[in-house]
């Protein structure tokens, strides 16, 4: 087992630009063999020339055959030569947007999406554009047993482990199943940091001698790179562009337990989806019978903790499910999950108005509406992001459906003139606390209050005394980090956070918060003794100036 970094590389969601549909027209028209270039006897007098090359950002090399699109009132595409030229010739005299692509590498729009600037050139007044490419990074690898017998048919993952919103989340980016050698490939991946899973393989299981001549089936469960079970002691692999990393298991073989029952109210002959989930949110890929006249069910799984989820859509339509906690650790047999309407958490409103404008919205249902979104967002490491939204049932009451039992953070988000109060189920404070949603019975409602005396704080960040551009982070005293809100601000134009509740807040500011884990109060824990409080007193706007941190300088 080991990891050597002789490559590597991720795909990232494109954003919806008008200069990437342009560019995805030139590609299609391209990949017909034809152009969409004008011809000359649609020339004008303005017409000028706009040239280039188009090279490997790593190596500097000029790349031969990537699609150049310069895209403007006409788009114009054409394929670079053997030195990684393209010339346009007959471009009007107006600025146009340039990109390029090729297989096997990443253009930036790929690479950052959410602060993709494109490249603009004028023709006539540019000289020359040099556009760079990012090759595409790989993970290869061979998993074989502790004895050095190569595994076939062994599943492999990769997760892309980065920050969004201030959350550390985890994307599936690519997988791949070994040959014949336990050999595989992973391509097509991005720079960044990544968790590597192995398994499990229960197909072709083998057999071997238990205890009092028991003869017991095995097969290999899931492994985390460099061989640990558990997503958390998991090692990251850092890569970088054009990379490839050797990244090798070795699997040992454990004994595979019968777990077996019945979906209790299964309508017969409707069928039903049953599948077993990880703690780390993964469905296990192993082979379930099911007989769907009785509703019995019955697999082999290696030791460890899942849910038996089980799903069935009933002869009037609606879903029905259940789900079950289990512990293998043996053979479980005589299983019972009983099937019904999906669990509900309800949200309740409660509205505190100060302005006899706003008094009449609570009335009834309507005061739901004054929410812009209430959603569950998971605070446990999952190799799924896990967020549940409210929705208004067939009542219009609001009600988180179909959720996974699990930690939350509870987010809502009113529509002005109100702001959150609190939020509560019981007796948590869950401003300060994760709501905990266990197996089986109803969970307590979610009890939110709004108030209508909203408060709010501007002003500017300043960098060595001067005004700067950055990101902010304010943390309402009263809530933890995992409900702070972001924004910001230009050298020119003030930040300004909007319809808070009143109370003591503290502002921190950035040059960017893009990777800052700001969400996580132990990450931001060092870097709150340089943070600005104010006490924000209602209907009113209060005006603060923030100096900017340097991240990775904290205060000691």
């Amino acid at each position: 087992m080991g990891l050597r970094f002789p490559g590597f590389l991720s795909v990232r969601t494109m954003a919806n630009s008008c200069a990437w549909l342009m560019f995805c027209i030139a590609v299609c028209a391209a990949s017909l063999g034809q152009t969409t270039s004008t011809d000359a006897t649609s020339a004008t007098p303005s017409e000028h020339g706009l040239r280039g090359v188009v090279v490997n950002s790593v190596s500097g090399e000029p790349l031969r055959r990537a699609l150049v699109v310069a895209s403007g009132a006409t788009p114009h595409s054409m394929l670079t030569d053997a030195e990684g030229r393209f010339e346009f010739e007959g471009l009007p005299d107006l600025e146009v947007v340039v990109a390029a692509r090729k297989p096997g590498f990443f253009n930036d729009l790929e690479l950052h999406p959410e602060t993709f600037q494109p490249q603009v050139a004028r023709p006539g007044v540019t000289s020359s554009l040099v556009l760079k490419l990012m090759p595409e990074s790989q993970v290869v690898g061979h998993i074989a047993t502790v004895k050095g017998e190569p595994i076939e048919d062994a599943p492999v993952r990769i997760f892309h482990e980065h920050i969004v919103d201030g959350r550390k989340k985890l994307d599936l980016r690519n997988q791949a199943i070994t040959d014949e050698d336990g050999q595989f490939h992973l391509a097509g991946l991005t720079p960044g940091v990544y968790l590597l899973a192995a398994g499990p393989v229960l197909s072709g299981a083998r057999t071997s001698p238990g205890r009092i001549g028991v003869v017991r089936e095995e097969g290999f469960s899931t492994i985390f790179y460099p061989g640990v079970p558990e997503l958390d002691g998991a090692e990251p692999i850092v890569i970088s562009g054009g990379q490839q990393v050797q990244a090798d298991f070795a699997l040992k073989p454990e004994p595979l337990f019968r777990v077996a029952g019945t979906a209790v109210g299964s309508a017969p002959g409707t069928g039903a989806q049953v599948q077993f989930i990880t703690k780390t949110g993964e469905n296990v890929a192993v082979p379930i019978d099911f007989n769907v006249a009785t509703g019995k069910f019955s697999t082999r799984l290696p030791a460890g903790s899942y849910v038996l989820q089980i799903r069935e859509t009933n002869t009037q339509g609606s879903l029905m499910s259940g789900d079950l906690s289990l512990v293998v650790n043996a053979d479980l047999e005589n299983l019972s999950v009983g099937l019904g309407l999906p669990p509900m958490l309800p949200v309740e409103v409660e509205l505190h108005p100060t302005n006899s404008a706003n008094e009449g919205a609570d009335r009834g249902l309507r005061r739901q509406q004054l929410l812009a979104q209430v959603r569950l967002v998971s605070t446990e490491k999952h190799v799924q992001p896990l967020e549940f939204p409210a929705q208004t049932d067939e009542r219009g009451a609001l009600v988180v459906a179909n959720f996974m039992p699990g930690r939350y953070s509870v987010e809502a988000t009113p529509l002005p003139p109100w702001c959150v109060q609190s939020v509560t189920t019981g007796n948590v404070d869950l401003l300060q606390e994760d709501l905990v949603l266990g197996y089986g019975g109803r969970p307590e409602p979610v009890h939110i209050v709004l108030r209508d005396d909203c408060s709010g704080v501007r002003g500017k960040i300043h960098a060595d005394g001067k005004p700067a551009s950055g990101a902010l982070v304010l943390i309402p005293d009263r809530a933890s980090a995992t409900h702070a809100q972001i924004g910001m601000a230009s050298a020119d134009v003030d930040y300004l956070f909007a319809t808070l509740a009143p109370g003591d807040y503290r502002v921190l500011a950035f040059p960017a918060v893009e990777g800052l884990e700001f969400r996580n109060p132990e990450v931001l824990s060092p870097y709150l003794s340089k943070a600005v409080r104010v006490t924000l007193p209602p209907n009113e706007i209060s005006n603060i100036d923030v100096e900017r941190i340097t991240l990775g300088k904290e205060s000691q």
